[in-house]
């Protein structure tokens, strides 16, 4: 006569069990990095648009008129000091506080500092500063780019080269956030007579 014989027994559930747990937590542990990842990504993609709208607004600026003293230099910035206390809670996000309309850049608690602000999920300070590029000639004269297809000639002061530095979070310290530099050259276009 032949035994009965039950489909699992009690190790072999268990067993089983185990290895399907093990299974389950080795996919969860993949879901912290990934949202990570996918954050970061995001924020990427915002800082690019906001360096590329913030870059439009400075010509748009410099087009109405030729002051570029109203932006700061690399020497007046102290990032460390300046944006580590200057925490979103504190913002004032009103629409009249906005740099641009439609955008979530505002300003900042002084002039050389902006804060963005794009939703919930991405918030950092975007910091601008110029410098003027002094190209020389040979025997070390500044030098006009001049073209005689156009017959445009821009002169040194001016060629300017703007930095955009953004970093987020804004809740972190300066020194522990992402932070990306973005560069840009703005010329002001002088038009000359044929010859």
């Amino acid at each position: 006569m032949k035994t009965k014989r039950s489909a699992f027994n009690l190790i072999e559930l268990t067993l089983a069990i185990a290895v399907v747990g093990i299974g389950i937590a080795s996919v969860m542990a993949l879901f912290i990095p990934a949202i990570d990842s996918t954050k970061n990504s995001i924020a990427d993609n915002y800082t690019a648009d906001v360096a590329n709208t913030f870059s439009t607004y400075v010509r748009g600026e410099l087009a109405k008129q030729w002051n570029y003293t109203n932006f700061p230099t690399s020497s007046s910035l102290t990032p460390e000091s300046d944006l580590t206390d200057d925490i979103p809670s504190k913002w004032n996000t009103s629409d009249s506080n906005r740099i641009i309309p439609n955008t979530g850049i505002y300003r900042g608690a002084d002039s050389k500092y902006f804060r963005i602000q794009v939703g919930p999920e991405f918030t950092g300070h975007i910091r601008i500063w110029y410098e003027q590029i002094n190209k020389a000639n040979s025997n070390g004269a500044p030098n006009a780019f001049h073209t005689t297809e156009s017959n445009q000639t821009i002169e040194p002061e001016n060629m300017l080269r703007f930095y955009f530095e953004l970093s987020w979070p804004a809740t972190k310290p300066f020194t522990a956030r992402e932070k990306r530099l973005y560069v840009t050259e703005i010329f002001k276009l002088n038009q000359t007579s044929k010859r």
